[in-house]
């Protein structure tokens, strides 16, 4: 009987919150097959910056963008994702398989650095990349936008600033100085196929 009172419990607390309270809940498989199937129209009709292009823009160096400032007052770890969760993208990449069709290509956590577009994530996401491959952006509501430009980076510090084709973003500051060592980190990301992840 207790067993059975706290399962009822939790499925009382695990319940869907009414519309429009509470968190969103994110179907991973679909919100993945969403990127993939709409990366996948952009790439057929050439809205993608091409491969070739992408190949020869890919060169560390400044990527000259302006940077949004910081705010002066502490956040609640909720009000951190809520307030984040917006300027928070998955960019992925599709290419053209033997066969014709359009392959799902690989996918990571990018951010973004300014509302007109820029956003920043890995180097290494550019890196080992196959023929004709070409990248898009998803935004949390599931808007997919084309790259359209590699703006620079470091690839020692495994940094890429690249340019989607979207506008009044929502950015993420960049803090002047580094944390102090022990400060409180969050991170929204996407890890094993689970999207918009807080930790």
């Amino acid at each position: 009987v207790v067993s059975l009172a706290l399962f009822v419990a939790g499925a009382l607390a695990l319940a869907a919150p009414p519309a429009g309270t509470g968190p969103r809940y994110v179907d991973d498989d679909e919100f993945y097959e969403h990127i993939f199937d709409k990366l996948e129209e952009l790439a057929k009709v050439k809205k993608p910056l091409a491969h070739k292009k992408l190949v020869a823009k890919r060169k560390p160096g400044p990527a000259n963008v302006a940077l949004a400032k910081p705010g002066d007052k502490a956040l609640a770890p909720e009000d951190v994702y809520k307030l984040a969760e917006k300027g928070v993208f998955v960019v992925a990449s599709t290419f053209p398989g033997k066969d014709g069709n359009w392959e799902s290509g690989t996918y990571a956590s990018a951010w973004a650095v300014t509302a007109d577009g820029a956003l920043v994530t890995n180097w290494h996401v550019f890196e080992d990349l196959k023929d004709g491959e070409v990248f898009g952006a998803a935004d949390r509501d599931g808007n997919v936008y084309p790259v359209t430009d590699f703006l620079g980076g470091d690839k020692i510090a495994d940094v890429a600033v690249f340019r989607i084709g979207a506008k009044s973003l929502t950015p993420l500051p960049v803090a002047p100085v580094h944390a102090e060592v022990g400060s409180w980190v969050g991170v929204i990301s996407h890890p094993g196929d689970l999207f918009y992840v807080f930790t």
